[in-house]
């Protein structure tokens, strides 16, 4: 599911649409809202999820929409949410990759849909929200490189926007803002 498919598409999913030297799997047109054939890469995380079946042959996953369901809501509803139903996996799939750089066009294309508009029309709108919390996690990022007193460590505040910049990066970046 957090690879953008449908949840009929993950539960139809049979070994002989995988294709693990080319690393791909194929959800034929039949089983496809779209009903187009579907070509996707077969992920770490997907890999790891067909593994742990223990399935050889006919369907990856042997499990129901009822099963899924049922785990779902207690899952979910364990840590206090009692609103989300599955399909939310999946925009949260498609919001999560915008948020982070994805474009419009290559999240369409994740989440299968037919047409751009369809894409733009739910994971894009039309009011401030998106930029409003575009503006507040760049003011979140100024604030915490300020020296307020000396109270905030320049190093560990640029560390924490960039946990993988090296050291040797941090103290540039230092130097160059001084």
């Amino acid at each position: 599911m957090l690879t953008g498919r449908r949840i009929g598409e993950v539960l139809a999913l049979e070994h002989s649409w995988l294709d693990y030297k080319h690393n791909l799997f194929t959800l034929p047109r039949e089983i496809t809202k779209t009903q187009a054939t579907l070509q996707y890469q077969l992920t770490p995380l997907l890999l790891e999820a067909i593994k742990i079946q223990k399935t050889t042959n006919g369907k990856v996953f042997d499990m129901s929409y009822p099963t899924i369901h049922y785990h779902f809501k207690k899952a979910i509803n364990s840590i206090g949410v009692y609103n989300m139903v599955i399909h939310d996996l999946r925009s949260m799939v498609g919001v999560t990759a915008l948020r982070n750089g994805a474009d419009i066009y290559s999240v369409s294309k994740m989440l299968s849909h037919k047409l751009l508009s369809t894409t733009q029309k739910h994971y894009l709108n039309n009011d401030t929200t998106v930029a409003i919390e575009a503006q507040n996690s760049f003011t979140d990022a100024i604030i915490d490189t300020e020296l307020v007193d000396g109270n905030i460590d320049e190093f560990m505040a640029l560390k924490r926007i960039y946990p993988d910049a090296s050291d040797e990066k941090i103290y540039k970046i230092i130097e160059m803002m001084k």
